[in-house]
């Protein structure tokens, strides 16, 4: 974590091996009160840019890039470029 600012991890967040997160990230449940909970889970070499969100029972693949303010609730492919509002594929990496 080079810049370990207002980062937000929720307790049944999974985060292997080699991951970067920066300043301002939040990865959590999706929220709602009348479902379970369930956490993302962080492929190893995944890089998350400053204030990008994942939230809800997501997979965000290896070596995957997560731009910086993104916000990702559904299933990230390894090696992908991932930005926008909701999150989109721009790129394989």
């Amino acid at each position: 974590m080079p810049h370990p600012i207002g980062i937000v991890i929720g307790d049944g967040v999974v985060i292997h091996d080699d991951v970067t997160i920066f300043q301002n990230v939040t990865l959590g449940s999706h929220g709602k009160n009348s479902k379970d909970l369930k956490y993302p889970t962080i492929g190893k070499s995944v890089k998350i840019y400053a204030g990008a969100v994942i939230i809800g029972g997501v997979s965000i693949g290896e070596g995957a890039v997560i731009g910086a303010n993104s916000v990702v609730n559904s299933n990230v492919p390894p090696f992908s470029v991932i930005v926008g509002v909701p999150g989109r594929i721009v790129a394989p990496k």
